[in-house]
Protein backbone atom coordinates (compact mmCIF):
# COMPACT_ATOMS: atom_id res chain seq x y z
CA UNK A 1 0.00 0.00 0.00
CA UNK A 2 1.52 3.21 -0.74
CA UNK A 3 1.24 6.18 1.42
CA UNK A 4 1.17 10.43 0.52
CA UNK A 5 4.48 11.33 -0.80
CA UNK A 6 3.82 15.09 -0.91
CA UNK A 7 2.20 18.15 0.31
CA UNK A 8 0.04 18.59 -2.39
CA UNK A 9 -1.23 14.82 -2.06
CA UNK A 10 -2.35 15.44 1.50
CA UNK A 11 -4.14 18.25 1.26
CA UNK A 12 -5.98 16.80 -2.04
CA UNK A 13 -7.38 14.37 0.59
CA UNK A 14 -8.14 16.75 2.81
CA UNK A 15 -10.26 18.33 0.77
CA UNK A 16 -12.25 15.47 -0.88
CA UNK A 17 -13.47 15.17 2.88
CA UNK A 18 -14.61 18.97 3.02
CA UNK A 19 -11.18 20.30 4.66
CA UNK A 20 -9.96 23.19 2.60
CA UNK A 21 -6.49 23.67 1.89
CA UNK A 22 -6.41 27.42 3.12
CA UNK A 23 -7.60 26.21 6.53
CA UNK A 24 -4.86 23.83 7.15
CA UNK A 25 -2.59 26.25 6.45
CA UNK A 26 -3.82 28.49 8.83
CA UNK A 27 -4.30 25.80 11.29
CA UNK A 28 -0.90 24.84 10.60
CA UNK A 29 1.89 25.54 13.65
CA UNK A 30 4.75 28.12 11.91
CA UNK A 31 7.42 25.76 12.29
CA UNK A 32 5.75 23.04 10.14
CA UNK A 33 7.57 24.22 6.75
CA UNK A 34 6.67 22.80 3.88
CA UNK A 35 8.76 19.52 2.67
CA UNK A 36 8.29 16.38 0.73
CA UNK A 37 10.61 14.71 2.98
CA UNK A 38 8.74 11.42 4.33
CA UNK A 39 9.52 12.68 7.75
CA UNK A 40 7.79 16.07 7.81
CA UNK A 41 4.86 14.48 5.99
CA UNK A 42 4.24 12.26 8.48
CA UNK A 43 4.94 15.13 11.68
CA UNK A 44 2.54 17.42 9.74
CA UNK A 45 -0.47 14.33 8.69
CA UNK A 46 0.18 13.07 12.52
CA UNK A 47 -0.73 16.89 13.50
CA UNK A 48 -3.66 17.04 11.39
CA UNK A 49 -5.04 14.11 12.59
CA UNK A 50 -4.90 14.56 15.71
CA UNK A 51 -6.66 18.41 15.55
CA UNK A 52 -9.31 17.27 12.56
CA UNK A 53 -9.83 13.98 14.58
CA UNK A 54 -8.82 11.67 11.89
CA UNK A 55 -7.88 8.27 11.83
CA UNK A 56 -4.09 8.53 11.12
CA UNK A 57 -3.61 5.67 8.80
CA UNK A 58 -6.23 6.44 6.53
CA UNK A 59 -5.19 9.58 5.93
CA UNK A 60 -1.59 8.36 5.23
CA UNK A 61 -3.02 5.64 2.68
CA UNK A 62 -3.63 6.54 -1.23
CA UNK A 63 -5.95 4.08 -1.70
CA UNK A 64 -8.19 4.59 1.30
CA UNK A 65 -10.33 7.45 2.05
CA UNK A 66 -9.37 9.84 5.46
CA UNK A 67 -12.27 8.72 8.07
CA UNK A 68 -13.09 11.10 10.77
CA UNK A 69 -12.95 9.64 14.17
CA UNK A 70 -16.07 11.03 16.16
CA UNK A 71 -18.27 9.44 18.52
CA UNK A 72 -22.38 9.05 17.85
CA UNK A 73 -23.76 12.36 17.09
CA UNK A 74 -27.24 13.39 16.81
CA UNK A 75 -27.10 16.08 13.92
CA UNK A 76 -30.72 18.64 14.39
CA UNK A 77 -30.17 20.31 10.90
CA UNK A 78 -31.80 22.33 8.56
CA UNK A 79 -33.72 19.93 6.08
CA UNK A 80 -31.58 21.18 3.24
CA UNK A 81 -27.89 20.31 4.95
CA UNK A 82 -26.46 16.91 4.85
CA UNK A 83 -24.98 15.48 7.71
CA UNK A 84 -21.37 14.36 5.76
CA UNK A 85 -21.13 18.26 5.50
CA UNK A 86 -21.27 19.06 9.15
CA UNK A 87 -18.65 15.61 9.80
CA UNK A 88 -15.77 18.72 9.65
CA UNK A 89 -17.37 21.17 11.99
CA UNK A 90 -17.86 18.31 14.73
CA UNK A 91 -14.41 16.96 14.46
CA UNK A 92 -12.61 20.09 14.90
CA UNK A 93 -15.09 20.86 17.77
CA UNK A 94 -14.49 17.33 19.39
CA UNK A 95 -10.84 17.91 19.09
CA UNK A 96 -10.77 21.36 21.45
CA UNK A 97 -12.94 20.31 23.50
CA UNK A 98 -10.78 17.16 24.45
CA UNK A 99 -8.07 19.55 24.85
CA UNK A 100 -9.90 22.00 27.10
CA UNK A 101 -11.80 18.72 29.34
CA UNK A 102 -8.11 17.59 29.86
CA UNK A 103 -7.10 20.96 31.21
CA UNK A 104 -10.16 21.52 33.53
CA UNK A 105 -9.44 22.37 37.30
CA UNK A 106 -13.11 21.57 38.88
CA UNK A 107 -15.03 18.70 38.56
CA UNK A 108 -18.60 18.48 37.70
CA UNK A 109 -20.50 19.04 41.13
CA UNK A 110 -23.82 18.72 40.59
CA UNK A 111 -26.42 17.97 38.01
CA UNK A 112 -30.18 19.80 38.65
CA UNK A 113 -32.90 17.61 38.54
CA UNK A 114 -34.81 19.71 36.05
CA UNK A 115 -35.20 23.58 34.91
CA UNK A 116 -37.28 24.45 37.93
CA UNK A 117 -34.49 23.93 40.49
CA UNK A 118 -32.02 25.87 37.78
CA UNK A 119 -34.09 28.76 38.09
CA UNK A 120 -35.02 28.80 42.10
CA UNK A 121 -31.58 29.44 42.42
CA UNK A 122 -30.44 31.75 40.04
CA UNK A 123 -33.67 33.86 41.38
CA UNK A 124 -32.29 33.34 44.73
CA UNK A 125 -29.53 36.52 43.91
CA UNK A 126 -30.86 38.03 40.23
CA UNK A 127 -33.95 39.48 39.17
CA UNK A 128 -34.44 36.79 36.60
CA UNK A 129 -32.40 34.24 34.78
CA UNK A 130 -30.02 36.12 31.61
CA UNK A 131 -27.40 34.93 29.54
CA UNK A 132 -24.40 35.95 32.00
CA UNK A 133 -26.32 34.51 35.35
CA UNK A 134 -26.83 31.09 33.55
CA UNK A 135 -23.33 31.16 32.28
CA UNK A 136 -22.10 31.49 35.86
CA UNK A 137 -24.75 28.77 37.15
CA UNK A 138 -23.36 26.42 34.57
CA UNK A 139 -19.51 27.12 35.53
CA UNK A 140 -20.74 26.58 39.33
CA UNK A 141 -21.91 23.34 38.83
CA UNK A 142 -18.90 22.00 36.84
CA UNK A 143 -20.69 22.29 33.01
CA UNK A 144 -18.09 23.77 30.85
CA UNK A 145 -19.35 26.59 28.67
CA UNK A 146 -17.13 27.04 26.12
CA UNK A 147 -17.65 30.28 23.34
CA UNK A 148 -15.73 29.58 19.84
CA UNK A 149 -15.15 33.25 18.92
CA UNK A 150 -13.43 32.26 15.53
CA UNK A 151 -15.27 29.60 14.03
CA UNK A 152 -13.38 28.58 10.14
CA UNK A 153 -15.28 30.40 7.33
CA UNK A 154 -15.07 27.43 5.05
CA UNK A 155 -17.02 24.68 7.80
CA UNK A 156 -20.48 24.60 8.73
CA UNK A 157 -21.21 26.36 11.34
CA UNK A 158 -23.57 25.20 14.56
CA UNK A 159 -25.62 27.35 16.80
CA UNK A 160 -24.78 25.22 19.46
CA UNK A 161 -23.31 21.73 20.93
CA UNK A 162 -23.90 19.29 23.50
CA UNK A 163 -21.60 17.07 24.29
CA UNK A 164 -20.40 14.27 27.01
CA UNK A 165 -16.32 14.30 26.23
CA UNK A 166 -14.79 11.71 28.79
CA UNK A 167 -17.76 11.50 31.48
CA UNK A 168 -18.05 15.32 31.42
CA UNK A 169 -20.65 17.33 29.92
CA UNK A 170 -19.65 20.46 28.10
CA UNK A 171 -21.81 23.19 26.23
CA UNK A 172 -20.17 24.74 22.86
CA UNK A 173 -21.62 28.23 21.73
CA UNK A 174 -20.40 29.72 18.14
CA UNK A 175 -21.44 34.00 17.11
CA UNK A 176 -24.40 33.92 15.37
CA UNK A 177 -25.82 37.14 16.66
CA UNK A 178 -24.14 40.52 18.71
CA UNK A 179 -27.30 40.75 21.28
CA UNK A 180 -26.85 38.49 24.76
CA UNK A 181 -30.63 37.87 24.36
CA UNK A 182 -29.93 35.56 21.61
CA UNK A 183 -27.55 33.50 23.00
CA UNK A 184 -30.02 33.12 26.24
CA UNK A 185 -32.24 30.47 24.61
CA UNK A 186 -29.60 28.63 22.65
CA UNK A 187 -27.53 27.70 26.68
CA UNK A 188 -30.76 27.19 28.00
CA UNK A 189 -31.71 25.23 25.00
CA UNK A 190 -28.59 23.14 25.34
CA UNK A 191 -28.44 22.67 28.83
CA UNK A 192 -31.81 20.98 28.57
CA UNK A 193 -29.93 18.18 26.76
CA UNK A 194 -27.76 17.78 29.15
CA UNK A 195 -30.64 17.73 32.01
CA UNK A 196 -32.50 14.93 29.99
CA UNK A 197 -29.40 12.77 29.53
CA UNK A 198 -29.79 12.95 25.48
CA UNK A 199 -25.79 13.41 25.60
CA UNK A 200 -24.19 10.19 27.37
CA UNK A 201 -21.84 7.50 26.76
CA UNK A 202 -23.95 6.23 23.75
CA UNK A 203 -24.88 9.45 22.13
CA UNK A 204 -21.76 11.77 22.89
CA UNK A 205 -22.56 15.07 20.76
CA UNK A 206 -25.80 17.01 19.91
CA UNK A 207 -25.20 19.18 17.11
CA UNK A 208 -27.68 21.74 16.67
CA UNK A 209 -26.86 23.77 13.56
CA UNK A 210 -30.46 26.00 14.04
CA UNK A 211 -32.26 26.72 17.52
CA UNK A 212 -36.16 26.81 16.71
CA UNK A 213 -37.77 28.33 19.05
CA UNK A 214 -40.91 26.53 18.54
CA UNK A 215 -42.39 23.85 20.04
CA UNK A 216 -42.85 21.50 17.31
CA UNK A 217 -38.92 21.26 16.20
CA UNK A 218 -39.30 20.16 12.90
CA UNK A 219 -42.27 18.61 13.45
CA UNK A 220 -42.01 15.34 15.60
CA UNK A 221 -38.52 15.73 17.10
CA UNK A 222 -39.26 14.29 20.75
CA UNK A 223 -35.42 15.39 21.74
CA UNK A 224 -35.60 19.14 20.51
CA UNK A 225 -39.53 19.34 22.13
CA UNK A 226 -37.53 18.54 25.48
CA UNK A 227 -34.65 20.65 25.28
CA UNK A 228 -37.06 23.81 24.45
CA UNK A 229 -39.57 22.96 27.10
CA UNK A 230 -36.29 22.62 29.64
CA UNK A 231 -35.43 25.88 28.42
CA UNK A 232 -38.73 27.59 29.05
CA UNK A 233 -38.84 26.04 32.35
CA UNK A 234 -35.47 27.42 33.01
CA UNK A 235 -36.23 31.03 31.85
CA UNK A 236 -39.69 31.44 32.11
CA UNK A 237 -40.88 28.91 35.05
CA UNK A 238 -43.41 27.23 32.37
CA UNK A 239 -42.20 25.01 29.59
CA UNK A 240 -45.13 26.07 27.55
CA UNK A 241 -44.29 30.34 27.82
CA UNK A 242 -45.66 31.93 24.54
CA UNK A 243 -45.56 35.43 24.46
CA UNK A 244 -48.00 36.94 21.33
CA UNK A 245 -50.24 39.87 21.11
CA UNK A 246 -53.78 39.84 19.30
CA UNK A 247 -53.83 39.64 15.24
CA UNK A 248 -50.65 39.70 13.40
CA UNK A 249 -50.14 43.28 12.78
CA UNK A 250 -46.64 44.66 14.11
CA UNK A 251 -46.81 46.29 17.36
CA UNK A 252 -44.21 49.67 17.22
CA UNK A 253 -40.41 48.66 19.14
CA UNK A 254 -40.88 51.27 21.86
CA UNK A 255 -44.25 49.79 22.75
CA UNK A 256 -43.04 45.84 23.06
CA UNK A 257 -39.80 47.52 25.20
CA UNK A 258 -42.24 49.31 27.51
CA UNK A 259 -44.67 45.40 27.66
CA UNK A 260 -41.37 43.48 28.29
CA UNK A 261 -40.25 45.64 30.64
CA UNK A 262 -43.45 45.64 32.81
CA UNK A 263 -43.71 41.46 32.23
CA UNK A 264 -40.33 41.08 33.07
CA UNK A 265 -40.84 42.28 36.63
CA UNK A 266 -44.11 40.50 37.07
CA UNK A 267 -42.97 36.75 36.27
CA UNK A 268 -39.56 37.79 36.63
CA UNK A 269 -38.28 37.04 32.95
CA UNK A 270 -35.89 38.07 31.22
CA UNK A 271 -36.98 41.27 28.78
CA UNK A 272 -35.02 40.16 25.86
CA UNK A 273 -36.25 36.72 26.06
CA UNK A 274 -39.62 37.88 25.98
CA UNK A 275 -39.45 40.00 23.05
CA UNK A 276 -37.91 37.62 21.01
CA UNK A 277 -39.86 34.91 22.08
CA UNK A 278 -42.86 37.22 20.59
CA UNK A 279 -41.30 37.88 17.56
CA UNK A 280 -40.71 33.98 17.35
CA UNK A 281 -44.35 33.21 18.23
CA UNK A 282 -46.13 36.24 16.12
CA UNK A 283 -43.84 35.58 12.90
CA UNK A 284 -45.22 34.06 10.20
CA UNK A 285 -44.76 33.06 6.26
CA UNK A 286 -46.00 36.90 5.61
CA UNK A 287 -44.95 38.48 8.50
CA UNK A 288 -41.91 39.05 10.01
CA UNK A 289 -40.94 40.50 13.55
CA UNK A 290 -37.59 40.05 14.18
CA UNK A 291 -36.61 43.68 12.82
CA UNK A 292 -39.24 45.01 15.51
CA UNK A 293 -37.60 42.69 17.94
CA UNK A 294 -34.42 43.90 17.43
CA UNK A 295 -34.88 47.74 17.32
CA UNK A 296 -37.17 46.68 20.60
CA UNK A 297 -33.93 44.99 22.00
CA UNK A 298 -31.78 48.45 21.73
CA UNK A 299 -34.23 50.43 23.53
CA UNK A 300 -34.13 48.32 26.56
CA UNK A 301 -30.02 48.38 26.32
CA UNK A 302 -29.61 44.80 25.92
CA UNK A 303 -26.04 44.21 25.37
CA UNK A 304 -24.02 42.66 22.46
CA UNK A 305 -22.16 39.32 23.82
CA UNK A 306 -19.69 40.11 26.35
CA UNK A 307 -16.83 37.74 24.89
CA UNK A 308 -14.43 38.51 27.14
CA UNK A 309 -16.46 37.53 29.88
CA UNK A 310 -17.07 34.16 28.26
CA UNK A 311 -13.11 33.60 27.96
CA UNK A 312 -12.31 34.86 31.11
CA UNK A 313 -14.66 32.39 32.73
CA UNK A 314 -13.01 29.14 30.58
CA UNK A 315 -9.40 30.77 31.29
CA UNK A 316 -10.65 30.59 35.24
CA UNK A 317 -11.67 27.19 35.19
CA UNK A 318 -7.85 25.46 33.27
CA UNK A 319 -4.88 24.90 34.02
CA UNK A 320 -2.50 25.81 30.69
CA UNK A 321 0.46 23.83 32.05
CA UNK A 322 -1.71 20.51 31.68
CA UNK A 323 -0.91 21.14 27.55
CA UNK A 324 2.43 21.31 25.37
CA UNK A 325 2.08 24.59 24.30
CA UNK A 326 1.61 23.51 20.53
CA UNK A 327 -1.57 22.44 21.66
CA UNK A 328 -2.55 25.92 23.58
CA UNK A 329 -1.43 27.77 20.18
CA UNK A 330 -4.14 25.61 18.37
CA UNK A 331 -6.81 26.58 20.75
CA UNK A 332 -6.14 30.16 20.59
CA UNK A 333 -6.90 30.14 16.87
CA UNK A 334 -10.88 29.72 17.65
CA UNK A 335 -10.73 30.73 21.69
CA UNK A 336 -8.74 33.87 23.26
CA UNK A 337 -7.21 32.08 26.46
Amino acid sequence: MRTLQTYDELFQKLTTIGIEKTLVKRLLPPYYKKSNEQSAILQTASFLADIFSLDLKSLLLVDRDAEFIIPQVKYKHRNVTNEKDLQPSTAVIIAIIKKIVYMLINKQNHMPADGIEIRNEILNDKPYVDFYSLIDYCWKIGIPVIFIESFPKTLKKMQGMSLYINERPVIVLTKHKGKSSWYNFTLAHELGHILKKHVNKAVEVIFDENISGLDLYNGTDKIEIEANHTAKEILTGNPLTAFRSSGNSPIKPDILADVARKLSKDYKIDPGFIILNYAWNMTTHNSNHYSIAETALGIIKDRDIDIDYLNKKLKDNINLENLPEESIEYIKKFISI
